[in-house]
């Protein structure tokens, strides 16, 4: 199950279903989730739609990762301009995690040496250990960071470098800019706060207390 907040891009969504269809060695389903006020997007075979109050990344993770948990052993942690261009790539990144909790993700084109998972695929267990995909208070930047922080912590992520999720974003010229970059990207006080979030949980309690939980998993 790969779960994809997205917002005014009917067409990205197809692109990403057209992709996955072409690479994937096994059927994928994709959860897309919308806002109230967004526009119609298209109906696709394999891909269920919701609509809700606008989240933000971070709450929309959640929000869907709390519907879908109990029903799949994995989660992709994607966006709408993420695409996969390697074959059998949901094949190699499932296989790549033998543990109760695991990350596993793979060059995006941007991050070429695997500094950031941009497009992760988690196991579910995330959500039934601490209550969430997405660190709470985290509006759009770092939950990437805390990603990787969290696999490393376990000894639990996995860096897939033959494997691609290509990464269609406007800082790397592959994409238009339009409104959805510019509220995730431009709101300098929100992104201060993200960092200021992330920081403070870096040197937290309750950054010891979510790896206990996630290692309590294989007990």
């Amino acid at each position: 199950m790969i779960l994809v907040p997205s917002r005014g891009r009917p067409e990205n969504v197809r692109r990403l279903w057209n992709a996955i269809q072409n690479t994937a060695a096994e059927p994928v389903h994709l959860f897309v989730r919308t806002d109230d006020d967004d526009i119609r997007y298209p109906f696709l075979e394999s891909v269920t739609y919701h609509r809700g109050p606008r989240l933000r990344l971070g709450g929309t993770y959640n929000e869907m990762a709390a519907t879908v948990y109990q029903s799949y052993r994995f989660l992709g942690l994607w966006n709408d301009d993420h695409l996969p261009t390697t074959p059998g790539w949901d094949v190699a990144m499932k296989a790549a995690i033998t543990e109760p909790f695991g990350v596993s993700y793979a060059p995006d084109g941007n991050w070429e040496n695997g500094e950031l998972p941009t497009a992760p695929i988690v196991t579910s267990s995330m959500f039934e250990a601490l209550g969430w995909v997405c660190l709470p208070g985290l509006t759009h930047w770092f939950v990437d960071n805390v990603w990787k922080t969290l696999g490393e912590d376990t000894k639990s992520l996995h860096f897939l470098p033959k494997v691609r999720v290509e990464h269609y974003h406007r800082v790397n010229g592959k994409a238009e800019d339009d409104q959805t970059y510019r509220d995730a990207n431009d709101n300098h006080a929100q992104n201060h706060s993200d960092a200021s979030r992330y920081h403070q949980w870096l040197d937290s309690d309750e950054r010891r207390l979510n790896v206990q939980a996630l290692l309590a998993l294989g007990k």
